[in-house]
């Protein structure tokens, strides 16, 4: 995907303030820094995303996000790759509540505009 909608600036949360937002069972202290469902776009201090997919399971590629400074995995199954495991029965449900999250709630300082009206 061209450009990176990361933010710049982000301050980390704790991985147990995360589980507890989406009722995972607590894993770990790491602290999140971002989140992405990519291995290749992995950023240090990352949670990575390991989804299924149709042909293959996002945890086949744990340990590259991991090498690539993943500090924990949210996954539906359980992933030995080193680093705390975040496992609910459907990661990518809960994938945007947590990126709200850790992003600060970017959406709650858009400014929200509508026209309406007939021609």
């Amino acid at each position: 995907m061209p450009g990176n909608f990361r933010p710049t600036r982000v301050v980390p949360v704790s991985l147990a303030a995360v589980a507890r937002l989406i009722g995972a069972p607590e894993a770990g202290d790491a602290l999140i820094a971002g989140v992405t469902h990519a291995s290749d776009q992995v950023q240090p201090g990352d949670l990575y995303a390991a989804l299924p997919g149709s042909r293959r399971h996002g945890g086949e590629f744990a340990s590259a996000a991991v090498a690539a400074g993943a500090v924990a995995i949210l996954s539906d199954v359980p992933i030995d790759a080193g680093v705390p495991v975040l496992i609910v029965p459907d990661p990518r449900a809960v994938l945007g509540e947590i990126a709200d999250f850790v992003y600060g709630s970017p959406s709650a300082s858009l400014t929200l505009i509508g026209i309406t009206g007939t021609a």
